[in-house]
């Protein structure tokens, strides 16, 4: 999922009544909107550890738009992990060839 994908759903998300009244939801997305767009590293990861918490402190209890959101993103560090684990273990195999 691209970059821009991302920041278009936080916006479609700030903009829904259910995370607008949401203090808390809306201090969450606005920092992870923020992190986002400042590609610091990390930060859709974070936004999914928070999303995690949120759920976790409200009995997972939490808008549809928030959850399905948070089960989208909550693969995406999981994947970047995966390519730099495969780009290190090439690495080590052309090291071991000299």
């Amino acid at each position: 999922m691209k970059k821009q994908e991302i920041l278009n759903l936080i916006d479609n998300l700030l903009l829904s009544d259910e995370v607008s009244h949401d203090v808390q939801l809306k201090k969450i997305f606005l920092n992870g909107q923020t992190s986002i767009k400042n590609d610091e590293f990390g930060a859709i990861g974070r936004l999914s550890n928070d999303l995690s918490i949120y759920l976790m402190t409200h009995q997972y209890l939490a808008p549809k738009n928030v959850i399905e959101f948070a089960s989208l993103i909550a693969k995406i560090p999981h994947q970047e992990r995966g390519k730099g684990a495969s780009l290190n273990m090439l690495a080590i195999t052309f090291s071991n060839l000299k």
